[in-house]
């Protein structure tokens, strides 16, 4: 793990010390407002860069995200790089050229990587979403689906069926206010459980009919909220 870490400070550092390097020793200590600018912006640059990934919200596309963050920081840093070392080996006498040419690009990466980042923030909190509305489905489909096997009872097995095929046909996305309906429908089938466990087919059927009236009810309140 230390080594690792060692690692990537490592390459990380590495052109800061050669930038730096030929900086220093190809030019010295002695230079003017305008160079030493660009050398800062250069530096804003590379940091921007390796912080970039940082910035990526965790989720199952963290690394579809980090790629998008990741491009716009690299852009930024090459074409800065580039300006900034034009600027560094032409040393101009006056300061505004550099300064105003290097804050509109530094200006430019962050607001494409500010739209970037909302863009991706947008993007996991629908994928989160998605996720918890067919999370519900998968589990209640598998919970009943498990429990019809062990229904030896043709009228009962029957009613399960149907609470199953009303699951499976029910619509994926969901709303939080129904956050409560759908964890008593969760609650009803672990009962339904416990019911088939113990052959009480008559209070099967009686739950398998709530059941049925809940993911109706399901139903409707979606239809009205959207």
């Amino acid at each position: 793990m230390l080594t690792r870490i060692a690692l990537r400070a490592t390459l990380s550092a590495s052109f800061l010390l050669i930038f730096n390097a030929f900086f220093f020793v190809l030019g010295g200590r002695q230079h003017g407002t305008p160079v030493w600018l660009s050398y800062g912006f250069v530096h804003f640059s590379y940091v921007a860069l390796l912080a970039a990934p940082h910035l990526v919200p965790i989720s199952r596309n963290s690394a579809l995200f980090g790629l998008t963050t990741g491009a716009v920081a690299s852009a930024y840093f090459v074409i800065e790089f580039i300006v900034g070392s034009v600027f560094i080996l032409a040393s101009p006498e006056r300061y505004e050229a550099p300064l105003l040419t290097q804050s509109l690009l530094a200006g430019l990466f962050v607001v494409f990587f500010a739209w970037t980042a909302v863009v991706n923030d947008r993007t996991r909190a629908a994928e989160e979403d998605n996720r918890i509305d067919t999370d519900y489905l998968k589990r209640a489909m598998s919970e009943v689906g498990s429990i019809v096997p062990n229904i030896h009872d043709k009228e009962a097995r029957r009613k399960v069926e149907s609470v199953f095929d009303a699951i499976a046909s029910s619509p994926v996305k969901s709303h939080h206010s129904l956050s409560a309906l759908e964890a008593g429908i969760l609650t009803a089938i672990g009962t339904m459980r416990e019911l088939a466990g113990s052959s009480n087919w008559q209070e099967v059927m009686s739950q398998s009919d709530a059941l049925l009236r809940m993911i109706s009810e399901r139903q409707r309140q979606l239809k009205l909220l959207n």
